[in-house]
C-alpha cells in the first residue's frame, strides 16, 4: 500500500468531530499501519540484499580456499615426485600445510571454511574438538547435516548453496546456508556458511528506527487523550505537522536509496563504469542527438590481450585489481562526453560522439592503446597487457546499436589477428566472414551426425624414393557447398569443443582404411593422424586408440601421432604424460610444426618423440634463404644427436627435394608428390604401383 502523504492533515482534522478515542484509535491504525508497511518493504529490501552478500561472501570464502588448497596440493605433488615421497605422505603434507595456512587467514567478512571428506570427517575447521570426531551421523531437527552436505556437494561438484538447521554457539540449531565445493583430487568438500539469525547491521538500524517511531507516535497519541480537552485543534495540528515532517523525513530518506539504487543498477560494481543495460539504453538518445548535428559516433569494442594468462597465474583477484587500473586508464584517455562502459569479463565498450569523421579519433584510440600496454603495478607484482581494439560507425554501418557492437566485435577480433595491440575498423567483409563463421557453427555437429567427414591422405616418401607412409587429414564435403577446407572449420570446431571427436572421426576412418589397403595385399608404410592439446585435456582419446586397435586388431607401431610443437607448449609436463602413455602402446610420435613453438632442449629430451616435422615455413623459400637452411640443417642435427628421424613438411619443387636430401632430411611430403587425396586416389597412384 502506497501512503498518500497529503492525506495525512485530511484525517487527523477529521479527529475532533469524532471525540477524542476516535481520535486515538484512528490515528493510531492509519499511521502505524502506513509506516508499518513501509518498513517491512525496507525490510525485505534489506533482507534480500542480506541473502545476497551472504550468498557472495560463502562463494568468495569457498572459492580462495579451493585456489589455496589446489596451489598447495600441486605444489607438493610435484616436490613430493622430485623427492620420491609416497602417495600416502604426500597426500598428510598437503592436508597439514592447508590447516597451517587456513588457521593463519582472515577470512573475508570475519567467517571461515571448513573442509570434510566424504566420510563425515572434519579435515580443517577452526574449532579444533571438531576434528577429533566423525559426524556422519549428526542430526539437526530431523536431517543428517553432513549426509546433506556431501549428497549435495557430489551433484554439484562445482558448487552450489544448502540450507539446513545448523549448529548454534548459542545452544539451539539455527536455520544456516553453506556453499559448498567438492576438491576432485581428494573427494572431499570444502564449504563455508552463514547463520540466519545475523542480522545485517542495515536491518537492525532500520528495526530500531521503526521501534523509535511506533514509539514517538504512541507518545503523542497517548499525550493527545491527556490534554485534548484544553487545546485539542492545537494539539491536532502539531501532530499533523509532526508526522508529516517525519514522513518526508523517510520519504526523503527513500528517494535518496531510489537514487542509490538506480546509480548501482547502470554501473558496473567492480570498475565504477557504465554497465551493458546503460549503453544500450542510452544509445537512442545519443543518436539522435549526432543525427541532429550532422555528426557520427564511434563505437569502440576493446578486449585485453593476456587478461586470461594474467587471471589464471595471478588469481582473480590481481585479476580485478588490472581491470580496475585499465578501466581507469581508459577513463582518463577518453573525453568527458564519452561513455565508458564495461561489457563483462575483460571487455569495454566506448561510444565516441560528436565525431566528425571516423578517422579524426585514429590519434585517441593510438592513445588508449600506449596507455593500457603501461605497466601496471598491482599490490607486489608488476604486470602489463596490450588490447585489441574493433571499431565501427554510426550511422555509417548501421543505426542499431546491437549491430553496431557485433561488428565492432568482429573488427576487434580481426585486429587481435595482428598479435593484439591494434584496432581495426569494421568492414562489410567482415561481416560476411563472421556470417560465414556462424554457419559453419551451425552447421558442424549435423556434419558430424551425418557422416560428411572424410578421410584425405598426403603421402610420405623417403629420400630413397619409396612409399614411407601418409598424414590422414580431415576434409568435410558439404552437401550444398561441396569441399569446405579445413582452415575454415578447425578453429571452429576447436572452439566449440568437437575437435576431440573429429581426431576421433580421423583415426577410425585412417585405421579402417589401412586395414582395407592391407587385406588388399598392399603395404600402406606408417599411418600419422592429428591430436591437440584439447585431447589431452578431455582425456579420452588414449581410450579411444585402444578400443579402435583392439576392434580393428590393428598393429600400434604402424601408427604415429602428431602434436604440433606450440600445443605442447601449453602444458608441457601434462603433454609429457600423456604423451608417455601413447608411446607405451607402441606408438610412434611426431612434434609437427617443429621450430614454431620455441620448446625447450629439457622438454624435448623428456618426450619419447620418434618424428620431429620441420615446418613449411622453414622449407619453401629453400635453398635461397639462407636463415631457413640454417634452420634446417639445426633441426637435422639435433634429430641424428636424438636419433629421431626428421619429415619436411611443404616441399614443392624437384630443387627442393633433392636440396632438403642432401641436408640429411629422412622423409619429404609435399605437393611436389601430391596434395592430400581420397583414398581411392592415392591406392591408384601410390599403392597399386609401389
Amino acid at each position: 500500500m502506497k501512503f498518500e502523504k497529503d492525506k495525512i492533515s485530511r484525517y487527523i482534522v477529521l479527529v475532533p468531530l469524532a471525540g477524542v478515542l476516535i481520535t486515538a484509535l484512528f490515528l493510531t491504525l492509519a499511521v502505524i499501519f502506513a509506516i508499518n508497511n513501509y518498513f517491512q518493504e525496507e525490510n525485505k529490501r534489506i533482507t534480500q540484499k542480506f541473502m545476497d552478500d551472504l550468498k557472495i561472501t560463502t562463494k568468495q570464502r569457498v572459492d580462495i580456499a579451493y585456489n589455496i588448497l589446489n596451489n598447495i596440493y600441486h605444489n607438493k605433488m610435484k616436490y613430493c615426485k622430485i623427492h620420491n615421497i609416497s602417495k600416502k605422505e604426500c597426500d598428510k603434507m598437503v592436508i597439514h600445510e592447508m590447516q597451517q595456512i587456513f588457521d593463519q587467514l582472515k577470512w573475508p567478512y570475519k567467517g571461515y571454511v571448513f573442509v570434510l571428506d566424504f566420510k563425515g570427517n572434519t579435515l580443517y575447521h577452526p574449532n579444533k574438538k571438531l576434528m577429533q570426531i566423525n559426524r556422519w551421523n549428526l542430526e539437526r531437527n530431523g536431517v543428517k547435516v553432513f549426509q546433506l552436505l556431501v549428497h549435495q556437494a557430489q551433484e554439484h561438484p562445482n558448487g552450489t548453496y544448502v540450507s539446513y538447521k545448523g549448529y548454534n554457539p548459542g545452544g539451539k540449531p539455527t536455520e544456516k546456508v553453506s556453499y559448498v565445493k567438492v576438491f576432485k583430487p581428494y573427494d572431499i568438500l570444502i564449504g563455508s556458511g552463514v547463520y540466519l539469525d545475523y542480522l545485517d547491521k542495515r536491518l537492525i538500524k532500520k528495526n530500531k528506527e521503526r521501534e523509535k517511531v511506533f514509539q514517538n507516535l504512541l507518545d503523542m497519541i497517548y499525550a493527545v487523550i491527556v490534554i485534548v480537552s484544553g487545546a485539542i485543534v492545537v494539539i491536532v495540528l502539531l501532530i499533523s505537522k509532526q508526522v508529516r515532517d517525519m514522513y518526508e523525513k523517510y520519504e526523503k530518506e527513500l528517494q535518496e536509496e531510489k537514487e542509490k539504487f538506480k546509480e548501482r543498477s547502470i554501473r558496473d560494481p567492480l570498475t565504477g563504469l557504465y554497465n551493458r543495460s546503460y549503453v544500450l539504453n542510452t544509445f537512442n538518445e545519443i543518436a539522435s542527438r549526432v543525427k541532429r548535428n550532422g555528426k557520427k559516433a564511434v563505437i569502440a569494442f576493446i578486449d585485453l590481450d593476456q587478461f586470461k594468462e594474467i587471471n589464471d597465474s595471478l588469481g582473480h583477484d590481481y585479476g580485478d585489481l588490472l581491470l580496475i587500473k585499465i578501466a581507469q586508464r581508459i577513463k582518463k584517455t577518453v573525453r568527458k562526453s564519452d561513455i565508458v562502459s564495461r561489457f563483462g569479463g575483460d571487455e569495454f565498450v566506448l561510444i565516441l560522439d560528436e565525431v566528425e569523421k571516423p578517422e579524426n579519433i585514429i590519434s585517441l584510440i593510438q592513445r588508449l592503446l600506449n596507455n593500457i600496454k603501461q605497466k601496471v603495478i598491482l599490490n607486489d607484482k608488476e604486470v602489463s597487457t596490450t588490447a585489441s581494439i574493433g571499431l565501427s560507425v554510426f550511422p555509417d554501418d548501421s543505426e542499431d546499436i546491437n549491430k553496431l557492437i557485433t561488428y565492432a566485435d568482429t573488427a576487434m577480433y580481426e585486429a587481435k589477428k595482428r598479435t593484439g595491440n591494434s584496432f581495426e575498423f569494421y568492414k562489410k567483409e567482415m561481416g560476411e566472414k563472421a556470417k560465414e563463421k556462424l554457419e559453419i557453427k551451425n552447421s558442424l555437429k549435423e556434419a558430424i551426425k551425418k557422416d560428411e567427414l572424410v578421410v584425405y591422405f598426403q603421402p610420405q616418401i623417403d629420400k630413397n624414393g619409396d612409399l614411407y607412409g601418409s598424414e590422414a587429414l580431415v576434409r568435410w564435403i558439404h552437401p550444398k557447398k561441396g569441399m569446405i577446407p579445413p582452415y575454415k572449420f578447425i578453429s571452429v570446431a576447436t572452439e566449440l569443443g568437437l575437435i576431440d571427436k573429429i581426431d576421433e572421426i580421423v583415426l577410425q576412418k585412417a585405421i579402417w582404411q589401412y586395414k582395407k589397403w592391407e587385406a588388399s595385399g598392399y603395404k600402406p608404410g606408417i599411418i600419422s593422424c592429428n591430436f591437440t592439446m584439447f585431447d589431452i585435456e578431455r582425456g579420452n582419446l588414449i581410450e579411444k586408440i585402444k578400443e579402435i586397435i583392439k576392434e580393428e586388431q590393428f598393429d600400434p607401431e604402424k601408427l604415429i601421432m602428431e602434436i604440433t610443437e606450440d600445443n605442447i607448449m601449453k602444458n608441457p609436463d601434462k603433454a609429457i604424460k600423456y604423451v608417455k602413455e601413447l608411446a607405451d602402446l607402441g606408438i610412434g610420435i611426431a612434434i609437427d610444426d617443429f621450430g614454431t613453438g620455441y620448446s625447450s632442449l629439457a622438454y624435448l629430451n623428456k618426450f619419447p618423440v620418434s618424428e620431429l616435422k620441420i615446418d613449411r615455413e622453414f622449407i619453401k623459400d629453400l635453398p635461397q634463404n639462407q636463415d631457413n637452411d640454417k634452420i634446417v640443417k639445426t633441426v637435422v642435427n639435433l634429430a641424428k644427436n636424438f636419433n629421431l628421424k626428421t619429415v619436411a613438411e611443404g616441399v614443392e619443387t624437384k630443387e627442393q627435394e633433392k636440396y632438403v636430401i642432401s641436408l640429411g632430411i629422412d622423409v619429404i611430403q609435399g605437393y611436389v608428390y601430391s596434395p592430400p587425396v581420397n583414398a581411392e586416389e592415392f591406392e591408384e597412384k601410390f599403392l597399386k604401383g609401389n
